[in-house]
């Protein structure tokens, strides 16, 4: 029969040997069976059924290598296929926690300047060091006349924006934590920008000092060992950048 046809025969188990006998096959050509939709190369010593619907194909010697060939390539350009759809998801997902790094941390520097401008008598808070005296020299102007009571609750308002500002401080390096932890190089990179900016300037605000300190306000309590061990070391202790500031322990609001 023409090479790829179909045939069938009448006998229900037979060798793949004698199958190729009885059909006139030749011994440089092979048979194969249609299964699942795939031809199966045949052994000549393969015991093969013969029942409604089985189909059978010759093929030349050797095309088994080239069905076994056809298959490895399909497999692997299957598998390139993934590789670069998963490089390319991994490539959007980096650049997209990179943009939400930015997005949430503007968002919380947005939210603090709101908080100053609308609570102008504790500025002093978020001033830097620079400029401290000056602020401070101003807050006391703007309160001087307040009663012991109103003094009492700014304070208290006070205390609660230092400790906003410090679980911020916290809460971005955690953030880093976790960029370099997962090899977010440009998520990390920005996040470090952002604690150089706590740890190098507003960290050393002398109202804050004072609040971090164990044996002053005592907020340092509240966060993680980690947290206190990089203050530790990236403000009371930086070589690089030695702290310059001392706490100030009384604030301008009660030295009126």
């Amino acid at each position: 029969m023409a090479n790829g046809q179909g045939f069938s025969i009448d006998q229900e188990i037979i060798t793949v040997k004698n199958l190729k006998h009885l059909c006139g096959i030749g011994a440089d050509e092979m048979i194969a069976q249609l299964i699942d939709s795939r031809l199966q190369p045949l052994q000549e010593a393969q015991v093969v059924t013969l029942k409604d619907g089985a189909q059978f194909f010759t093929m030349a010697s050797g095309s088994e290598k080239a069905l076994i060939d056809m298959s490895i390539i399909t497999s692997v350009l299957a598998l390139t296929i993934s590789l670069i759809s998963l490089s390319y998801t991994y490539m959007s997902s980096r650049e997209t926690s990179a943009s939400d790094a930015v997005k949430s941390s503007y968002s919380i520097f947005l939210d603090m300047a709101k908080i100053e401008q609308q609570n102008s008598r504790i500025m002093h808070v978020f001033t830097l060091s620079n400029t401290y005296p000056s602020v401070v020299a101003k807050v006391k102007l703007a309160t001087k006349d307040l009663t012991l009571a109103e003094r009492s609750q700014l304070v208290l308002a006070e205390r609660s924006l230092a400790e906003y500002i410090f679980t911020t401080f916290e809460y971005s390096l955690y953030e880093h934590k976790v960029a370099v932890d997962f090899h977010d190089n440009a998520k990390a990179q920005f996040l470090k920008e952002v604690l150089d900016y706590f740890t190098a300037r507003l960290l050393r605000n002398p109202r804050l000092l004072y609040y971090w300190d164990k044996k002053g306000g005592g907020l340092s309590t509240l966060y993680e060992d980690w947290t206190n061990a990089y203050y530790d070391s990236h403000v009371l202790h930086d070589k690089q950048l030695p702290l310059l500031e001392n706490p100030d322990a009384s604030g301008p609001i009660q030295q009126n």
